[in-house]
């Protein structure tokens, strides 16, 4: 409900009044470990205190006059413009949490609490407190990051250890890895050797079947046939730069692959791709390298268990055949 008529209301003080202020106020302001803000009712900033310099690698001169749109990440774009233009209309608002943009296009989060200024009963403009809790952000996201990880290995364990259907140990496979990690596109594609190609056994959309029948890499061929050609595992965080890479998806900016091994015997290869750049770090190399042993172990598993399936097979055949030979009736 909008409250056109707000309990506090904050005079509206222009940057050149602030030279006016009580020096005990203007040491405040320029000694507080937050970053102090004015925006006027056009959306520029009107007013910044000096601690932004110390966060952002700004100087205050090259942001007063400017959008405050200039700073604010994209994923926060909309929250902030919506709760400007609330309290544009009066209604005043509960602390929130927002993404800038520091000169070097870093993110920087901050939990920031605003109040309307009125001058002569008319809205000014919004003065507001943001305290940087990056760190706290970046370490809650890790953690987040890191329950997921521990929770991927754990399903695939389970479920690993149980199923002995190769088609249906390779779909659960990347769906796991496609809903944990929470990437565009996972793939295993396994080494048919008798003609030294890869083939894509199990992927997530957007493959298609009709693609996943089609697609097939020689060994050394792209990324993935460059993992599989080493053993060893690889990481594009830039594939136009990459001369390795073989267009498939135009969308597709980073790709991670690792092998996945028997011994020192390369039998296939995981590949997940992202449509940002610098999307992989180690941390996302040694998950998938766990990951990929757990999965060759599995996949050889399957691959013995179908063999002696046959094995009994061939046998029981051989039997008929020759209790055949003797007694046709």
């Amino acid at each position: 409900m909008k409250n056109s008529t707000p309990s506090k209301r904050l005079k509206f003080i222009s940057p050149l009044d602030f030279t006016h202020l009580d020096p005990h106020y203007r040491q405040l302001f320029k000694n507080i470990n937050s970053v102090i803000y004015i925006v006027d009712r056009r959306g520029k900033i009107a007013y910044l205190n000096d601690f932004v310099e110390k966060i952002s690698k700004y100087k205050v001169k090259e942001l007063l006059g400017r959008h405050f749109k200039h700073v604010i990440a994209p994923e926060s774009i909309e929250i902030t413009r919506r709760t400007f233009l609330q309290q544009l209309r009066g209604k005043n608002i509960k602390p929130y949490e927002l993404t800038v943009l520091d000169k070097d296009g870093k993110r920087i989060h901050l939990k920031t609490s605003e109040q309307i200024i009125f001058k002569e009963g008319k809205i000014q403009g919004v003065i507001g407190f943001a305290t940087d809790i990056t760190e706290q952000k970046e370490l809650t996201t890790e953690l987040s990051k890191m329950v997921k990880e521990l929770y991927l290995l754990q399903q695939i364990a389970q479920e690993l250890s149980s199923i002995l259907d190769l088609e249906l140990l390779l779909q659960r496979i990347v769906r796991h890895l496609k809903e944990t990690l929470n990437y565009e596109r996972a793939s295993v594609l396994l080494i048919d050797e008798g003609k030294n190609e890869l083939v894509v056994r199990a992927a997530e959309k957007p493959y298609s079947k009709n693609v996943q029948s089609r697609l097939r890499l020689k060994v050394g061929q792209g990324i993935t046939g460059y993992v599989a050609k080493t053993g060893k595992p690889y990481i594009a965080n830039d594939i136009t730069k990459n001369h390795h890479y073989r267009v498939f998806d135009k969308k597709t900016k980073s790709e991670i692959a690792v092998p996945l091994k028997v011994g020192n015997k390369v039998i296939g290869v995981i590949n997940i791709e992202s449509y940002k750049k610098n999307t992989f770090g180690e941390k996302d190399l040694e998950l998938l390298t766990l990951v990929a042993n757990q999965a060759s172990i599995a996949i050889e598993n399957s691959r013995l268990y179908q063999s002696l399936k046959r094995s009994y097979l061939d046998s029981i055949k051989t039997l008929v055949s020759a209790i055949e030979a003797k007694d046709p009736y």
